[in-house]
Order: C-alpha cells, then sequence, then structure tokens
C-alpha cells in the first residue's frame, strides 16, 4: 500500500475508533486509474465470469453425485 500512497492512488488515515487501524481510501487519481482498468479488461472479466459459470455447473453436478451415493 505504501507504493500506492506514495503514487496518490490512495489515501492513509488512522482510524477514529482504533488508533492501530489504518483506514484507506482511493484519492480522485487512484479511482479514475481503477475505471480505467475495469474497462480495459472487459473482455478478461467476461472470461473469467464464463469459467466460473462452468466451475460453477461442474460442482453442483459433483454434489449431486455425491448426494446421489451417499443415498444408496
Amino acid at each position: 500500500m505504501k507504493r500506492a500512497e506514495e503514487a496518490g492512488l490512495v489515501a492513509r488515515t488512522t482510524s477514529t475508533a482504533d488508533g492501530r487501524v489504518s483506514v484507506l481510501a482511493l484519492t480522485a487519481e487512484g479511482e479514475q486509474r481503477l475505471m480505467h482498468a475495469f474497462v480495459g479488461l472487459r473482455e478478461e472479466r467476461r472470461q473469467l465470469a464464463e469459467a466460473m459459470s462452468v466451475v460453477g455447473s461442474s460442482f453442483r453436478a459433483f454434489v449431486q453425485s455425491q448426494q446421489g451415493e451417499s443415498r444408496r
């Protein structure tokens, strides 16, 4: 986080509830860069969502098969 802070992407403050805790917040520059990266990675996000859907389907099928075996 120190590098992001030094780059002006995040601001660090001390928690008012617990002085041992640092609270981080995106700066305007950090938010702008994050949104730019988010838009730029659209295809990667789509691929990840597709892969997670396949994994979820496989997992559900596995769980159902295990439940069927436990009933026997």
